[in-house]
């Protein structure tokens, strides 16, 4: 019989596998692409650390949120999931079959 600690472990390496080849490069892809050339190294430094820094603030208080409510927990992350997806289809402009220069000729053009 498998113990419940090998399901577990096993269950999340598939999750993190599955995580890494699916969802998990897009928006290291995405702030990549949508910075001008001019700017990139700066604008890719600030939008990593920022990634960084939410990550963090996020794992040291997702503890104490799961103390106050489970459901209240997953339904302030279920807001920000509805409010990401409300962004990235107003604010995100797609880039597909786009080169780099063709994407920073499409944000000079469209700048008011």
């Amino acid at each position: 019989m498998i113990s419940g600690d090998v399901v577990i472990v096993a269950s999340l390496m598939v999750y993190v596998c599955g995580y890494q080849v699916g969802f998990g490069p897009i928006a290291w892809l995405l702030i990549s692409e949508i910075f001008p050339l001019d700017v990139r190294g700066q604008a890719l430094a600030i939008a990593v650390v920022s990634n960084f820094v939410a990550n963090g603030i996020l794992s040291l208080c997702a503890a104490s949120m799961l103390d106050w409510s489970d459901a209240g927990t997953f339904g302030i992350f279920l807001a920000l999931d509805i409010y990401a997806i409300y962004f990235i289809w107003r604010y995100v402009p797609e880039t597909k079959g786009l080169t780099l220069e063709e994407i920073t000729a499409e944000k000079k053009h469209a700048a008011p």
